[in-house]
Order: C-alpha cells, then sequence, then structure tokens
C-alpha cells in the first residue's frame, strides 16, 4: 500500500542550506575575531526555532560577545549567500517526480517563514509539487512541539 502523503522539511533535505549556514557561522565568528568558536558548535543550533537558538548561542558565546549582535549578523550573511547560492540537495527533485508520478500528495512543515519558504522553494522550481505548506510563522507551538 503506497502512503497517501509525505510531508518533507525543507532546511537540509529538500534545499542543502546547512553548508551555507555553516558557512555564516565561521564568517560571523571571524569577523567577531573569536578563534575559539568551533564550527562543530554550530550544530547545537540545527533544528531549533528562534529562541533556542539563541540560547545555544549565548551559551556557546559564553559572553564573548552580545549572542543577539553574532546570531543577527550571521542571519545577515547566510540570507546574502543563499540568495546567491541556493541549491537542491541530490535527489529531491527526482523524488518530487517519482512521488507525483505515483499520485501521492506531498507537503511541506518547516520552522522557516512562508515568505522565505515560498521564495525559495520556488526559485528551485519544486514549489508546485506541494498540495500544503505550513510554515514556523503560522503555528502556535513550533518545534519541538508536535
Amino acid at each position: 500500500m503506497l502512503p497517501q502523503l509525505v510531508i518533507f522539511d525543507v532546511d537540509g533535505l529538500l534545499l542543502d542550506t546547512e553548508q551555507v549556514w555553516k558557512q555564516a557561522w565561521r564568517k560571523t565568528a571571524d569577523s567577531f575575531g573569536l578563534l575559539n568558536v568551533r564550527d562543530e558548535e554550530f550544530h547545537r543550533l540545527i533544528g531549533k526555532t528562534g529562541q533556542a537558538s539563541m540560547d545555544e548561542a549565548r551559551e556557546i558565546l559564553n559572553g564573548a560577545c552580545r549572542a543577539e549582535d553574532f546570531m543577527e549578523r550571521m542571519r545577515a550573511f547566510g540570507s546574502k549567500m543563499l540568495e546567491e547560492d541556493l541549491r537542491l540537495k541530490p535527489g529531491a527533485r527526482e523524488l518530487l517526480e517519482k512521488l507525483q508520478e505515483k499520485e501521492i500528495s506531498c507537503a511541506v512543515a518547516t520552522a522557516t517563514s512562508r515568505e522565505l519558504t515560498e521564495k525559495r522553494l520556488g526559485r528551485m522550481g519544486i514549489l508546485s509539487f506541494f498540495s500544503y505548506v505550513c510554515c514556523g510563522d503560522e503555528v502556535r507551538r513550533g518545534k519541538p512541539f508536535p
């Protein structure tokens, strides 16, 4: 029996954004002169909502600079980088095409805002594959709540 619906996350699953954000993390640390902020620590932020990411950053930075300033600069760097270099994860389009061929509906559930989600999926030419999109700015309780 085939599924009736497949729900996708966007960042790191459909779009190859995690490497871009890791580069933004490194670039931000360098711009603040923070040599002790390691790339591995970036992974503590992945999959977390805004406040949880801010709390992690505050702990990682440990007073070396204001976490708010660091995260704001990182978002600016990352957003600019994603405007210039956004890519689909290998096999994403092929999977969506195969699901469409089998008449299996597809949806998106992401912590990212609707505006950015639609813009990025549209730019990659895959927005039309989804019959439903639910974004982080549309839910009362985001991750980790179901």
